[in-house]
């Protein structure tokens, strides 16, 4: 009699060991399906949208369009072309003559060049304004009205110094007048004198 329930509680306990295991396997196998699809899955999870630059807080110093007051003018009038070569009598004079361009339709008016030295030893003497090209030079002019799309040459008389002119730079600030409004801007024209022959270098 011992035998025989010894013997039928064996297969049950046998049974529901096997079930146990089989349900945890099943168990094991889905959980990793689904980790396995979280992490293939690139639309299950999604980074957190960025907020639109527009409302982020502006810093100070923080890099961005210069407001529009501090934006240097825009001229109409262009040098075009620096004549060459420049004319001198190779110790006290220099001309540097150019020509200005009225990039726009209807007319412009020069009002002022003063030369401008970023180092000191030259200075200016006299401006001129004629008709004319480089190659070409016109009679000179009483007025700075340039047509659209004209041209104008200007010739700055400079005097020189007592020593060698050759590293010196010359620019110029420039003033004119369109549509009732004066623009002033300063325009590069030479970066040195080192390709012209002076009787002091």
């Amino acid at each position: 009699m011992g035998d025989e329930i010894g013997s039928d509680a064996a297969p049950t306990s046998r049974r529901t060991r096997a079930l146990v295991a089989w349900l945890v396997a099943a168990a094991l196998v889905v959980a990793g399906v689904v980790a396995l699809r979280r992490g293939v899955d690139p639309v299950e999870v999604r980074p957190p949208a960025s907020p639109p630059a527009v409302q982020m807080p502006s810093l100070p110093g923080q890099l961005g369009p210069a407001p529009t007051e501090s934006q240097p003018p825009v001229l109409a009038l262009l040098v075009s072309q620096v004549c060459e070569p420049l004319r001198t009598d190779g110790r006290t004079t220099l001309d540097v003559s150019f020509t200005l361009t009225n990039t726009l339709g209807r007319p412009v008016t020069l009002i002022r060049i003063a030369p401008v030295f970023p180092l000191s030893g030259l200075r200016a003497l006299s401006t001129e304004y004629r008709a004319g090209s480089c190659a070409d030079p016109g009679p000179p002019l009483h007025t700075g009205d340039v047509r659209g799309g004209g041209t104008l040459l200007v010739v700055l008389r400079l005097g020189l110094p007592p020593t060698c002119p050759a590293p010196y730079p010359v620019e110029a600030d420039l003033t004119e007048r369109r549509d009732g409004r004066t623009v002033t801007a300063g325009v590069h024209l030479l970066s040195d004198l080192g390709g012209i022959r002076f009787t002091t270098c």
